[in-house]
């Protein structure tokens, strides 16, 4: 009868240490999860922000570029207007040297 009895408080014994496994091993399991949910929405906000950052670099960069874009081609206008002022005075120095040349 002991031997039984010792039987039944071990077989107890185990049955609560292995309840008492499956608990931790089922909360460590919940901590987990938890501990990945909150890295991820870490990650997640950092990564959202970073691309906020570089989408206003982007709209900074493109801004600039449309102003080097303008002052480029005010530039070439006004490099046209002084190339056409030049290649009129040109013309008129021609026509003046032709008109001072004695007739032949």
């Amino acid at each position: 009868m002991q031997r039984t009895v010792l039987e039944q408080e071990g077989k107890a014994r185990v049955a609560v240490a292995e309840a008492e496994a499956q608990r931790v091993l089922s909360q460590a399991q919940t901590d987990a999860k938890a501990e990945f949910i909150k890295r991820r929405e870490q990650f997640d906000a950092e990564t959202q922000s970073v691309r906020a950052e570089l989408r206003e670099e982007e709209k900074r960069l493109s801004k600039r570029e449309d102003s080097l874009d303008q002052k480029l081609e005010s530039l070439a206008a006004k490099e046209r207007a002084v190339d056409a002022s030049d290649k009129a005075v040109n013309e008129k120095e021609r026509g003046l040297v032709a008109k001072d040349r004695p007739a032949q």
